[in-house]
């Protein structure tokens, strides 16, 4: 069973404070015991007894300026993420080649070429690859980018690129051999 807030939340309390502009609640027990809770949270923040009544009142002041700086920090890195993400997606173009270079014990290249990008969401299609160089453990390879070999797929652009899938994010390739573990040398 899932406990809520109301369940949290003291029967008998002195004083029930709502701070203006914040999701902030504080609920005075007692001249000296306090229990706060901010945003959705079912469990309090905090639910302490202050040797003083002076000391509880330090402690919620310090309690509420910190919730602020919390929230403006958080605006201001989610502000930060979002230009980054314009920003990546701008560096995209059609007809673009990404890779990406995964595995455990062995390592995996595959390359992607962009067909089209509209605001964040890029689609792209994996495209076959060739061998530049072979030795007996390694190859490094090129990509084809006429020969298509999958059905076209969309991802949304993040800070970095985007995720082909959970294991692997795409890099713009740079037009040098990528490294990966030849046939057979994996695991």
């Amino acid at each position: 069973m899932r406990m809520t807030r109301e369940f949290y939340v003291p029967t008998l309390f002195k004083e029930k404070i709502e701070v203006p502009d914040t999701t902030i609640v504080i609920y005075v027990i007692s001249n000296t015991s306090a229990k706060g809770f901010s945003g959705k949270k079912a469990k309090p923040d905090f639910y302490y007894e202050f040797k003083t009544p002076e000391r509880m009142a330090q402690y919620i002041e310090e309690y509420i300026e910190g919730y602020k700086k919390a929230q403006e920090y958080k605006a201001q890195r989610k502000a930060k993420r979002k230009e980054a993400i314009a920003s990546s997606a701008k560096a995209i173009a059609p007809g673009d080649i990404f890779y990406t270079s995964w595995g455990y014990d062995q390592t995996n290249v595959d390359f992607y070429k962009v067909l089209s990008i509209k605001g964040q969401k890029v689609t792209l299609v994996e495209v076959a690859q060739k061998v530049a160089e072979a030795e007996m453990t390694y190859e490094n390879v090129l990509p084809v980018a006429d020969a298509e070999i999958s059905k076209p797929f969309t991802r949304m652009v993040g800070e970095y690129g985007f995720k082909i899938n959970s294991f692997a994010y795409a890099s713009k390739w740079d037009g040098k051999p990528k490294h990966q573990t030849a046939l057979g040398y994996g695991h």
